[in-house]
């Protein structure tokens, strides 16, 4: 689906014993994309919602402003994640690049080296390293600034099939 929502289930809900949780309240309907959403996630401190879907496209949701569209990859989004300190969002596409920009849209990495779609990646705790894994049965690890390979995770002894 193309339209996503932001709902508000309070901690009795969750706490609750019966099979179905009952939502409060409806928060925001996420309009925007033209294709399905893919995945969405917070940033560190809850302000800002990234979502993205299918075509390749990425927004960012804070407040009730209307959603900043990030450009880049030219296929669908595999995963986004958000840098644990900062204002920085990363996603990992099936056009085998990882796009890195910060909130206010501007691009601030691109990580190529995998062959084949990059399927899931994350920040180390400290948010030094970034780490992805791919269809290409290897998992890199990548200095964020520099959009460089630290280290390339493959081969037999690792993984023999996709990550």
């Amino acid at each position: 689906d193309d339209i996503g929502g932001i709902f508000s289930v309070s901690k009795s809900d969750l706490e609750s014993s019966e099979e179905s949780i009952i939502i409060n309240e409806f928060g925001k309907k996420l309009e925007g994309h033209n294709e399905s959403i893919t995945c969405m996630q917070w940033n560190y401190d809850k302000s800002i919602l990234a979502t993205a879907d299918m075509d390749g496209n990425v927004q960012l949701w804070s407040g009730d402003d209307e959603p900043l569209l990030l450009q880049g990859p030219s296929d669908s989004i595999e995963w986004l994640c958000w840098h644990p300190r900062g204002n920085v969002i990363t996603a990992g596409s099936a056009d085998s690049t990882c796009w890195m920009w910060n909130s206010k849209g501007k691009c601030l990495n691109i990580f190529s080296g995998h062959d084949g779609s990059i399927t899931c990646g994350g920040f180390s705790p400290d948010g030094k390293l970034l780490l992805t894994g791919g269809r290409d049965e290897s998992v890199r690890v990548w200095l964020p600034t520099q959009a460089k390979t630290q280290q390339i995770l493959s081969g037999d002894l690792f993984h023999q099939a996709p990550v």
